[in-house]
């Protein structure tokens, strides 16, 4: 969506040398208040990709930060373009 490459087909994705990877980012935002259903439902999507031993959750295996240290000016301006 972002028109770099997708990151399963860069070669190799962690090579400390070698030409830039041309990778870009994407994100999709969801509120989860946004419907009834949310934990349940991504519950479900957690526990069938489970059963794939070659497939991973996002995030898996990692430890979460308890705390996001967000400069005040940065934090204004996200505040500033999300009531756009």
């Amino acid at each position: 969506m972002t028109g770099g490459v997708v990151s399963r087909d860069v070669k190799p994705l962690k090579a400390p040398e070698g030409p830039p990877h041309d990778l870009g980012q994407y994100y999709l935002l969801i509120d989860p208040a946004s419907g009834p259903a949310f934990f349940d439902r991504f519950e479900a999507v957690a526990e069938a990709v489970a059963l794939d031993p070659n497939a991973r959750m996002p995030g898996q295996g990692k430890t979460p930060a308890t705390t996001v240290d967000v400069p005040d000016a940065l934090w204004e301006m996200v505040g500033e373009l999300a009531a756009k």
